[in-house]
């Protein structure tokens, strides 16, 4: 038997505690994107970047996820 095969499935609150950090994460940089003008400093910038990223890791690892 493969290793893959005999990997256990993430549990369905993992999945749910995955979207609903996925949602936060879109809603937060949907209310302070780029195109909000109190966010011209340095780390802003660096803050939205670093959150930015964090939503695209969390989006990959679902679609892993959804895939396996």
């Amino acid at each position: 038997m493969s290793n893959r095969t005999s990997r256990l499935l993430p549990s369905p609150s993992i999945r749910m505690d995955l979207e609903q950090n996925i949602e936060s994460l879109t809603r937060w940089l949907s209310e302070n994107g780029l195109e909000n003008s109190e966010h011209t400093d340095q780390t802003a910038c660096e803050r939205l970047a670093w959150h930015y990223g964090y939503l695209i890791a969390l989006r990959d690892v679902r679609d892993l996820l959804a895939a396996a």
